[in-house]
């Protein structure tokens, strides 16, 4: 890096080049305020983050929330990060390595910078500190060791696997290995869905059931699967990435053994109820991790689970 000649502590701070015009300067700051929990005033590096609008000028993306999200998956090495705004309806894409933001609907970009909150000298020596963004709750919510670090500003976030990686391909071998021989398809994305609120019911729930056949003196197998669910629209994707899957919209495709949410242990069953979308012709499935544990034959009138006999 380059700079002008500049003053430090009254004493010229000249180059090494033959018209001692320039001299190599860099940063140097405390860790970032997301790297130690702190609930207190601290010496710790308040960074913000910046977008350029179209007149040039740099704008603080909005809630300290979101600040905080941006700082930690920056910090953790995170190399892009997809959100949404409006309501789900706009996706956006910031890429930390090029330091840009791109709207995934229109590919307009605009660059993003980070930078600390001013500290003086004054402000040292008089121990003053620049309002800081404190922990955020969710960061208290487990989370699985390959997770990225949780989207505390959204419900949700997708993470794209790399094509490369061992996840990405474990998640499509299962899917080309269930389709039907005949079907003639192309894998676009796939996509990790982290829900730290679902997470943390799913982690609970887990525990519960173990607990439970802990005390019952039977087998503590619960029974853990991988199934597939496929849905009928971009829309019903949306709710579940947020709410789970709702057993009060079943019906619409059948309720063989009573009414609730129906897994597949065979892509090209969840297949049949996917619906494409147009003018795309993309369909949607999932596959979720189900924690089946006892189970026993439904019928079509069943509301709510049956007596184990």
């Amino acid at each position: 890096m380059q700079a002008i000649i500049f003053d430090v502590d009254g004493q010229p701070a000249v180059g090494d080049n033959q018209h001692d015009q320039w001299c190599n300067v860099r940063r140097l700051s405390t860790p970032s305020f997301t790297e130690k929990k702190t609930m207190v005033d601290s010496y710790l590096t308040q960074w913000r983050w910046y977008w350029k609008d179209e007149i040039k000028k740099w704008n603080m993306y909005n809630t300290d929330v979101f600040l905080f999200t941006l700082e930690r998956k920056y910090q953790t090495k995170q190399k892009t990060y997809l959100y949404t705004r409006e309501n789900y309806f706009c996706m956006y894409m910031i890429d930390f390595l090029k330091m840009i933001e791109i709207d995934l609907e229109t590919d307009r970009k605009q660059n993003i910078t980070r930078r600390p909150l001013f500290v003086s000298k004054d402000d040292v020596n008089e121990k003053k500190f620049p309002d800081s963004i404190q922990f955020p709750a969710a960061m208290n919510t487990v989370k699985p060791v390959h997770f990225y670090h949780w989207d505390c500003a959204h419900d949700f976030e997708l993470v794209e696997l790399d094509t490369k990686g061992k996840e990405f391909n474990e998640v499509l071998k299962s899917l080309q290995d269930s389709m039907s021989p005949t079907l003639l398809f192309e894998t676009k994305f796939i996509f990790r869905i982290q829900n730290r609120k679902l997470w943390s019911e799913y982690d609970i729930k887990k525990k519960l059931i173990l607990a439970d056949a802990e005390k019952d003196g039977r087998d503590q197998n619960i029974n853990e699967r991988d199934l597939f669910h496929g849905t009928d629209s971009l829309d019903t994707c949306r709710g579940i990435c947020t709410n789970n899957f709702d057993f009060r919209t079943s019906g619409r495709n059948g309720t063989l053994y009573g009414e609730g949410s129906y897994f597949a242990v065979h892509a090209k069953i969840s297949h049949s109820y996917t619906k494409a979308d147009l003018p795309t012709d993309i369909r949607f499935m999932f596959r979720a991790k189900v924690l089946v544990g006892q189970f026993t034959t439904g019928n079509p009138s069943l509301r709510r689970p049956p007596e184990i006999t």
